[in-house]
């Protein structure tokens, strides 16, 4: 785990985080859902991808937690993701246990909760509203 976490941790976006702030400033919607998960220590993007396993983590564009979708590919890829995080009560309960060792010491129940049913929602409502999505996985 250490080593995956390690691996997929550092953000290709970090060398470009101005950018990114810039085009979250220019398309922010306030009225659409987004998610946002901070630690101090931990990788939350890696710790998902931990979490959620090489299967359904490969129904997920963009490179752990990286991503810049346009409208048309938010509305492609949503059958994917709401597949990658369609839970059944046992492997919901699994994929908690991984997140949690994954993120210690930190990560709380409101996060592992936003990492594991907050993503689907922010998708969808970027498919009704004709948006695209922008994803960042970034140490400041």
């Amino acid at each position: 785990m250490d080593e995956f976490l390690d691996a997929a941790g550092p953000s290709a976006l970090d060398e470009r985080i101005c950018l990114v702030y810039e085009a979250w400033e220019r398309g922010y919607d306030m009225a659409l859902p987004h998610l946002t998960v901070a630690t101090r220590k931990a990788h939350p993007a890696a710790a998902m991808a931990f979490a959620l396993g090489p299967q359904r983590n490969a129904e997920l564009p963009g490179w752990f937690g990286d991503l810049v979708l346009t409208p048309e590919q938010v509305l492609q890829t949503l059958p994917a993701v709401e597949r990658a995080f369609t839970w059944t009560t046992r492997t919901r309960h699994q994929a908690e246990l991984l997140l949690a060792a994954a993120l210690h010491p930190e990560g709380d129940q409101e996060d592992i909760d936003a990492l594991l049913d907050g993503v689907p929602p922010v998708w969808r409502a970027a498919a009704r509203a004709g948006r695209g999505l922008l994803g960042a996985h970034f140490i400041p």
